[in-house]
């Protein structure tokens, strides 16, 4: 009798530490998942700052360039708009001389025999 007895409690630890051996290897494939997905979730934050870093100062631009101030610059810069009440000045040239174009010398090429550019190749740095 005592002899059963002792066998079902090794078959009862047996089983009992063939379950914990499954538990812990369960436990550290999941420690495992968890750290891969929180290094993910840190990437993922920090792309999503950035963006939003991106958002704000877009609609900072998007706001400057549909303000009142931004068409004046424009206007003034760009399309050289005058308002009313201002004179405008072009300057002129003092004489109305065309630029002359230097001609460009372009050097005639030499003409090479075929067996000096492979002694070119083979012999010269």
């Amino acid at each position: 009798m005592d002899k059963i007895l002792a066998n079902k409690r090794r078959l009862i630890v047996l089983v009992l530490v063939v379950i914990a051996v499954f538990l812990i290897l369960d436990y550290h494939s999941r420690s495992a998942l968890l750290f891969k997905v929180e290094s993910q979730h840190r990437l993922i934050q920090e792309e999503v700052s950035q963006l939003e870093q991106t958002q704000q100062s877009l609609m900072a631009d998007i706001q400057y360039a549909t303000s009142y101030a931004y068409v004046q610059q424009y206007a003034r810069d760009e399309n050289q708009e005058i308002q009313p009440g201002d004179v405008r000045i072009v300057p002129v040239s003092p004489y109305e001389v065309t630029p002359v174009p230097t001609p460009i010398v372009l050097p005639t090429p030499v003409p090479v025999k075929n067996w000096e550019v492979w002694y070119a190749i083979f012999f010269e740095n």
